[in-house]
């Protein structure tokens, strides 16, 4: 802008540009490029005029008097730097551009988030994500990056200073100990085993005698009990109970002990766990000439005949009490019983009665008719009391042939049986020796 300041208002300023060579004043205006007029006072140079480069220009203010004033201008104008690549984005597209015409620099005005001579770098640091007056450092990252780094002031921690510092972030307590403070002042709680302020003592455990019927073995944090026979549990505390796995067998009673068992077997058995048989025969406890069978836990006896009882002591009499009915006679035999019964009755016991015609009544003085052979009613009752007894009797020799022969038979074959395993048991330890030998 140029001022001209005059006591005449009337005037009309001319501007005339030379060229470059063209330096010296040539009153020959007509001739030259007239660029501008205007009647006003104050007259701002267009920006047509304005190109970058020198310009000369003569100012020539022509007043109505007539008389002319000329002024000589050289003026250099420079390009705005924030217009010379006007396709390329100079703050990164991110700020404004400022030019300083005086300076013939420029600068940028960042968009906020953004930083750098250019503002091609994105401000990580941008809203201050650090806490508690921790300061901010930005890492370079571009555009693209908001990477950041907070240093944290003292008692504080985290990626943006956000945890205070505690005492117990160090783990200053020892063996496994649990560590509870703040910034100035922490305890330590301390497991089993230990002590002190921050758990470094080993505790005897074993000075309390723990072990109850044990030996205590101390050990680092903690104690071990060794157990006496018979007892258990982590302090020895408890007796086992060895009759809980019923080691006695074969009926046997099973006492507890401590540290053990007894057991107390019934007949037949022997054995710490009744496990041995014994035969109840040996030595013989029936008496001779009966037989003794060994049951397992018991024995009986096969008596003689003629004999029964536990022991086969006690005479046996099949006759007593009489078991023939109806006044039947009771004829014993080796083992059993013969019944002779009145006339009238059969069966074995006497208990069936025969239908018979009911003769008549006699008398001594009536003996009755005699038969063909001469023979009264007397004299065949007679007989027929004698044939009876006569069946008897051989019927009691053939039992009693019999049950000898059974005997003979039986002993001849234990007998043979004994020497045989006799023979047997000779052999085997004979050849038993043999193998050891």
């Amino acid at each position: 802008m140029i001022d001209i300041e005059e006591t005449n208002d009337n005037y009309t300023t001319r501007l005339v540009v030379l060229s470059k060579q063209e330096s010296s004043l040539k009153c020959d205006f007509e001739n030259q490029k007239i660029v501008m007029t205007s009647e006003a006072k104050n007259v701002t140079l267009e920006d047509a005029i304005l190109h970058p480069g020198e310009i000369n220009l003569f100012v020539k203010v022509s007043r109505d008097d007539g008389c002319d004033v000329v002024w000589s201008l050289q003026i250099k104008v420079q390009e705005h730097e924030c217009m010379k690549n006007k396709d390329q984005t100079l703050c990164s597209g991110k700020g404004f551009c400022d030019n300083f015409s005086n300076t013939g620099s420029f600068s940028c005005r960042c968009c906020p988030g953004f930083v750098g001579k250019y503002c091609e770098e994105r401000d990580g640091c941008y809203g201050n994500p650090c806490q508690h007056g921790g300061f901010c450092v930005d890492i370079a990252e571009g555009l693209v990056g908001t990477t950041f780094q907070c240093l944290c002031p003292h008692g504080y921690r985290g990626r943006s200073c956000e945890g205070e510092v505690s005492l117990c972030d160090r783990r200053p307590c020892l063996n496994n100990g649990t560590c509870t403070g703040n910034q100035t002042e922490y305890t330590c709680e301390c497991p089993k085993g230990f002590a002190g302020s921050v758990c470094e003592t080993n505790v005897n455990e074993c000075l309390s005698n723990p072990c109850v019927h044990g030996v205590c073995e101390d050990g680092f944090g903690g104690y071990k009990c060794y157990c006496l026979p018979g007892y258990g549990g982590d302090h020895c505390e408890f007796e086992y109970d060895e009759c809980d796995s019923s080691p006695c067998i074969n009926g046997g009673a099973c006492e507890d002990l401590v540290a053990g068992y007894r057991c107390h077997c019934g007949p037949g058995y022997e054995g710490r766990r009744c496990q041995v048989k014994v035969d109840l025969c040996k030595p013989n406890p029936c008496p001779s000439p009966a037989q003794c069978v060994d049951r397992g836990n018991n024995y009986s006896c096969i008596c003689h005949p003629g004999y029964n009882g536990p022991g086969c002591t006690q005479h046996y009499d099949p006759c007593y009490p009489n078991p023939c009915q109806n006044g039947g006679s009771c004829w014993p035999s080796l083992d059993s019983y013969f019944c002779s019964c009145n006339p009238g009755f059969t069966g074995d016991l006497c208990e069936e009665a025969m239908v018979a015609a009911q003769p008549l009544p006699r008398t001594l003085e009536d003996p009755g008719e005699p038969d063909e052979k001469g023979n009264s009613d007397h004299h065949k009752e007679a007989l027929d009391r004698w044939h009876n007894m006569y069946m008897v009797g051989t019927i009691l020799c053939l039992s009693a042939s019999l049950v000898a022969l059974i005997a003979v038979v039986c002993h001849c074959r234990l007998n043979k049986t004994y020497q045989r395993f006799t023979r047997k048991i000779s052999r085997s330890c004979s050849d038993l020796k043999q193998q050891k030998l």
